[in-house]
């Protein structure tokens, strides 16, 4: 029996086959705890700005 899971984001609907899934990835998954109010759009942007010299 294949697993699936969907995913809605907003009006798209992401149908997600779990067993395309390594098991490496699997065991990366959950690994790195981040706080609750994290920002991944502002450090990408800080990121970016770093990489680049802005």
């Amino acid at each position: 029996m294949k697993a699936k899971q969907s995913l809605k984001l907003g009006k798209v609907d992401l149908n997600i086959k779990t067993e395309n899934i390594s098991p490496k990835v699997k065991s990366l998954s959950g690994i790195v705890k981040l706080p609750k109010n994290f920002d991944e759009k502002k450090e990408y942007q800080n990121h970016l700005e770093k990489k680049y010299g802005v």
